[in-house]
């Protein structure tokens, strides 16, 4: 009974870095509209995560203490991961992977930067043929 009554020491998160090629398959993946994220839903949309992200629904985080659980910088997940069903628009995904906080801060300024490199694309004409 005495077991039954103690609080359960919660694990501490440890999400490792990503490698720089890692991260920057993820920007240009973001750029490229490939993934849904949580930083995609706004505040009344992120009541739902666990409907978009299953694994949360069904307490893949319960067991963590909810301090570490700051040093999550985002969720997310590849499109074509994604079941064949939505929920209010979004994607219903039964898995996810996250970026620490360290490595979405250095994402999201490359996103945006890459997204403003992207809107000054000069279109180009044809070279001509000097034949």
């Amino acid at each position: 009974m005495a077991e039954d009554t103690e609080k359960k020491e919660l694990k501490q998160i440890e999400i490792p870095s990503l490698s720089d090629d890692d991260l920057r398959e993820f920007i240009l993946a973001m750029c490229d509209n490939r993934v849904f994220s949580s930083a995609h839903m706004n505040e009344h949309e992120s009541i739902h995560i666990g409907m978009v992200f299953l694994p949360i629904a069904l307490g893949a985080l319960a067991e963590y203490d909810p301090e570490s659980l700051k040093r999550i910088g985002v969720i997310y997940e590849y499109y074509d991961q994604a079941l064949p069903r939505c929920v209010n628009g979004m994607p219903i995904f039964p898995s996810m992977r996250m970026l620490n906080r360290p490595d979405w801060l250095r994402a999201n300024a490359s996103i945006k930067r890459e997204q403003e490199r992207r809107k000054e694309l000069i279109i180009c004409q044809p070279l001509t043929n000097t034949d």
